[in-house]
């Protein structure tokens, strides 16, 4: 007999976004949380909330966001359109969001 989480896998493969959860406790008649437990294992998201995908960078989990971001800064660098602030500009940007906040900020 074949574990739940074999099943998935023939099923549904590694790859898929969502599983259906209310089908699969049906098939595998494993309860929900335990198939939520192999979804994580197996690094797939939990099944959509009122139906609608829960996607994009705020869903991702930490890593995969530096990843992305990471990717993302070395990209622009090679590019030549990347920027580094200098001490100078960051203590004014500093103090810009300071002024539109209504704080103060200390500068050395």
């Amino acid at each position: 007999m074949m574990t739940a989480k074999q099943y998935i896998l023939q099923k549904y493969g590694r790859h898929v976004r969502v599983l259906p959860f209310p089908t699969l406790v049906k098939e595998t008649g494993v309860s929900r949380q335990r198939i939520s437990v192999i979804a994580k294992e197996l690094g797939i998201k939990p099944q959509p909330v009122n139906g609608k995908v829960r996607g994009g960078f705020k869903y991702m989990s930490r890593e995969k966001q530096l990843e992305i971001s990471r990717l993302g800064g070395r990209t622009s660098q090679l590019k030549g359109t990347g920027h580094r602030f200098t001490p100078t500009e960051a203590r004014k940007a500093v103090m810009i969001k300071m002024k539109k906040k209504g704080t103060h900020a200390k500068t050395s």
